[in-house]
């Protein structure tokens, strides 16, 4: 829970469901603060974010670029979604949507 009392998941479950929570008090796991460790794969490493093309030209207001460690993304500014990539460009849809060029230009 983010903003109420730790509970485990079993516990969240239990709570969603109307159920109601199991034990005689708290248990020890409710006693030490839980951590939390992600591991994020070097794919997804983030190097640099770019708002030009690699030719300095702007790209279309909605696009930003995202180098990773192999791989260079063009991603929605908004939410990070993926429209394309350096090898593919930016995909038919998303040209048709934004009115832009398979690099990310919008088109005049």
């Amino acid at each position: 829970s983010i903003s109420g009392e730790w509970l485990s998941a079993n516990e969240m479950a239990q709570d969603f469901a109307g159920l109601p929570s199991g034990g005689a008090g708290p248990a020890l796991s409710k006693l030490r603060k839980p951590s939390l460790n992600l591991y994020l794969p070097e794919h997804h490493h983030v190097e640099s974010v770019h708002f030009t093309s690699a030719t300095g030209k702007d790209l279309h207001p909605a696009l930003a670029v995202v180098q990773t460690p192999h791989r260079e993304y063009c991603i929605l500014r908004d939410n990070g979604m993926q429209v394309g990539c350096e090898e593919e460009g930016i995909a038919a849809v998303w040209q048709e949507v934004l009115q832009c060029d398979h690099r990310g230009h919008a088109k005049v």
